[in-house]
């Protein structure tokens, strides 16, 4: 069953179309990522998602009903909305919890078992009494999500809820989305195609307001850490060096970069070499990895993607005759390899 459908969608500002979709569905009890460059659309549509802003035009539907805009209140206590920068009230969190329930009408003790339930979830329980002014950008962003899941609404909606928090909260929250119940709905945003692959059923690429039948490709959130001719960027606290985890991927980059600081990392997937052999060659980014989907891009390439350690996936364009010569299948232990040079930091 369809859980909300937008249809013939458009957003309008300053005459110009900056959202554009004939047509989109979400399944009920779906993880759906939209990922794009900025100013694709993401933020615009889960807003009107939310139903906090009206399109120029089109339709859209919830379990199936057509959304009245002069009755939204019919539809609100279907859907929960995490904005990427979420406000709070002033006063202690549990006030702000409770303040989000206040349309179900529960009694004082199913109230504050429902607030307890997701703090604890969340991993905040011991934030209760604390006012949300004094939490760190982790912190309001996994009180922000409880606040919202504790609504127990069927349709749930995040705005880009990994921008800007550290490497504990973000593990934190892929466990929360991973394991909600498998009749919730859930749209979320990223730039991260590597986290939209983990933990979305569907990834749907906006560019420039319109669905993208490609995803962007080989686009990371990573720390740099200063290595004794350069730096090395490291996804997830995953790598080696300085970084003291010599076990797991980092990437390798020739300029200087503040250390500690995330960085956006993208690789051209036409500069990713795949060879079934160590090559011996001047890049120095080398890992193994399995190959895990090989699809032609048109009748000369083929894209593969690669899952190195740490469920780090890097993916390549290939041409067809290389991929003949080369005889490489799903599920084969395959050599990855890139130049430094190929390595693009968005600042």
């Amino acid at each position: 069953m369809i859980a909300m459908e937008f249809k013939t969608l458009q957003q309008i500002y300053d005459d110009r179309v900056v959202l554009d979709i004939p047509s989109l569905p979400v399944e009920r009890g779906s993880k759906v990522a939209l990922v794009g460059s900025n100013g694709a659309g993401k933020t615009t549509l889960l807003e009107i998602a939310a139903l906090l802003k009206r399109p120029s035009s089109g339709e859209i539907f919830i379990n199936g009903k057509q959304v009245e805009w002069h009755s939204l209140d019919n539809y609100r206590s279907d859907i929960a909305f995490v904005a990427q920068d979420p406000y709070f009230f002033s006063g202690f969190l549990n006030k702000n919890m409770a303040f989000a329930l206040t349309d179900q009408h529960l009694s004082p003790d199913v109230r504050n078992a429902r607030i307890n339930k997701y703090l604890s979830l969340l991993g905040i329980e011991k934030f209760v009494h604390r006012s949300p002014r004094t939490f760190s950008a982790g912190e309001l962003k996994r009180a922000a999500i409880a606040r919202a899941l504790c609504r127990e609404t069927p349709i749930i909606l995040l705005d880009e809820p990994f921008t800007h928090i550290d490497i504990p909260s973000s593990t934190i929250l892929e466990e929360v989305i991973s394991n909600l119940p498998d009749d919730s709905t859930v749209i979320f945003s990223t730039h991260e195609l590597s986290r939209a692959n983990r933990l979305a059923d569907t990834v749907i690429t906006l560019e420039a307001g319109k669905l993208s039948p490609w995803t962007p490709e080989n686009l990371f959130r990573m720390t740099a850490y200063k290595v004794d001719d350069g730096m090395e960027l490291v996804s997830n606290g995953f790598g080696n060096g300085n970084s003291n985890q010599a076990e797991k991927i980092a990437i390798y980059y020739p300029g200087d970069l503040r250390e500690g600081s995330q960085f956006m990392v993208s690789l051209n997937p036409k500069e990713v070499i795949v060879s079934k052999e160590p090559v011996k060659s001047s890049a120095r980014n080398s890992y193994r990895g399995s190959v895990r989907q090989i699809k032609a891009v048109n009748p000369r390439s083929v894209h593969v993607t690669v899952e190195c350690p740490g469920n780090f996936p890097l993916s390549a364009i290939l041409t067809e005759r290389a991929m003949r010569e080369f005889g490489i299948s799903v599920g084969d232990e395959v050599w990855v390899h890139f130049k430094s040079s190929a390595v693009y930091v968005h600042e």
